[in-house]
């Protein structure tokens, strides 16, 4: 990335600019490790689940694609209320490489 960027622990890269109709703030988001790292996981022949079988983990959404969701759909990955919409999201072909374990939600 080029100068003026400043990036978060997340690896989000954010620059604000003056321009003359105001600020500009940019971001960006390299989210491809990430997903390579998700689909690694699924094919992996591993079903998600803690040793304990407590937990299972069904996918990873980096902050890019959730600021994405955010502003397309309306949906918040993190609000409770957003459940449904985030599982339509999941199950589907578009988002596949975001789930870390097969199955459908």
């Amino acid at each position: 990335m080029s100068e003026g960027w400043n990036i978060d622990p997340w690896g989000v890269h954010t620059r604000i600019k003056d321009n003359v109709d105001g600020v500009l703030v940019e971001t960006y988001h390299d989210v491809e490790p990430i997903l390579e790292a998700n689909v690694d996981d699924y094919n992996s022949g591993r079903d998600g689940y803690t040793p304990s079988r407590a937990l299972k983990k069904i996918a990873e959404i980096p902050l890019g694609v959730w600021q994405l969701w955010m502003d397309r759909y309306g949906v918040d990955a993190l609000n409770p209320n957003h459940r449904e919409a985030v599982r339509r999201l999941l199950n589907s072909n578009e988002w596949r490489k975001l789930r870390t374990a097969p199955g459908r939600l």
